[in-house]
């Protein structure tokens, strides 16, 4: 399911979890987190459990995490 839009880019969930698309439906952000939520153009804050960290779109790595963070077994 496709849900709010924010700087172009559309929050995508199904039933592995939430993750970003741009309206072409390309991936930026694997669907691998519980909550995905844009800062600008280029960053996102991605949760996990209570935890969360800021992913930037131009490479997907993580530009900082919380302590206890969780990462997904692809990044």
């Amino acid at each position: 399911a496709l849900g709010d839009v924010s700087n172009g880019k559309l929050i995508a969930r199904d039933d592995s979890g939430t993750g970003l698309v741009d309206p072409s439906g390309k991936v930026l952000v694997p669907l691998l987190y519980d909550g995905v939520s844009p800062v600008d153009q280029g960053l996102v804050k991605v949760t996990r459990g209570n935890r969360f960290a800021y992913v930037r779109l131009s490479d997907g790595k993580y530009l900082w995490k919380e302590d206890g963070f969780l990462l997904p077994s692809s990044n």
